[in-house]
């Protein structure tokens, strides 16, 4: 594979893996550089603050006569305060994410976190009501789930379609300076007889990224089953502030393998317009005609040992001799 990835051209879904996981490993220092930079802070506040709820939370005592005792979590006001750092964290990765993609893309060099910055204030404006639709699509799934009995049966099928409607909407909102809206159609007309291609891939790729969180959230679900175990001795079980600490780095490290979602987004949003109108194709014609006709104007104006213009200058042809006069 090239040092430099083209996003635009057409992909099968193996190349799109393959162009995915080779782009985040040739830009990894300079791509987390930027998400240690501009994201780490979110991070940082997620992490402290599951150590200091981690800390303060007391498993409930199996065998309770209280059947409610288990959501007593869902009562206390540092959940919610909690959640929405954790969301606003892995939004700041996805964002972040996806502007390095598209400065990779128009300048065709890895980006700096000046220019991710600068390229998150030109689209600010997208990333904040994608997000948004993103929310409000992920509670919409949520109510669906908790219908009885069809609740399951009807959000696989629709969580799917939306999981490759959303994929594409947000690069094509980015590239194409989309609504909502426009964006949502502009990814159906994208996906169309492509879709179960575009969801194989996205599988795959959910499938790396939860091995990666798996790899990197193992003490978190060690100490979890630990606390599990020790609380039923019969008395309530807490996690050692050391522990704490160390399982929410990890977990901060791992969340980091959110930006994969980005680049493979980019990947397909362009393999797919490439697959329906080949700009990028249609761009390398058009460069390469100008090629030729530069080269053509600079032959014609060029030395050319066989043109006129070029051969060197004949001396004057002496001058005929005049016929001498007789005695």
């Amino acid at each position: 594979m090239p040092s430099t990835i083209d996003f635009r051209q057409v992909r099968d879904v193996g190349e799109l893996l393959n162009t995915t996981l080779f782009f985040a490993r040739a830009e990894f220092r300079p791509l987390v550089r930027a998400l240690i930079f501009i994201a780490g802070p979110f991070l940082l506040v997620s992490a402290i603050g599951s150590v200091v709820f981690q800390a303060s939370y007391t498993m409930p005592v199996a065998g309770t006569d209280d059947p409610f005792a288990a959501l007593a979590i869902f009562a206390n006001p540092w959940y919610y305060i909690l959640l929405l750092v954790g969301i606003t964290a892995s939004s700041t990765i996805l964002v972040v994410s996806f502007a390095y993609c598209f400065h990779y893309v128009e300048h065709g060099e890895s980006a700096t976190v000046e220019d991710v910055l600068a390229k998150i204030r030109e689209d600010l404006g997208i990333h904040v009501t994608t997000i948004v639709g993103l929310m409000l699509v992920t509670l919409m799934l949520i109510v669906i789930v908790l219908v009885p009995c069809l609740g399951l049966l009807i959000v696989i099928p629709l969580g799917g379609f939306l999981a490759v409607m959303l994929t594409i909407l947000w690069p094509a909102r980015l590239n194409e300076g989309l609504s909502f809206m426009s964006g949502f159609e502009r990814a159906r007309e994208l996906s169309k007889d492509f879709f179960w291609p575009t969801l194989g891939f996205l599988a795959l790729l959910a499938v790396v990224q939860i091995a990666i969180a798996i790899l990197f959230a193992m003490p978190a679900m060690i100490a979890g089953f630990g606390m599990a175990f020790n609380s039923l001795d019969g008395g309530p079980s807490e996690i050692s502030a050391g522990m704490s600490i160390f399982s929410a780095l990890a977990s901060m490290i791992g969340s980091l393998c959110y930006a994969l979602s980005p680049i493979g987004a980019t990947a397909v949003y362009f393999s797919l317009v490439e697959r329906k109108e080949a700009p990028g194709l249609a761009d390398r014609v058009a460069s390469l005609a100008a090629e030729e006709s530069t080269s053509d104007v600079e032959d014609a104006t060029g030395d050319d040992p066989h043109s006129q213009s070029s051969r060197p200058e004949q001396p004057p042809p002496p001058p005929w001799d005049a016929p001498s006069d007789g005695p």
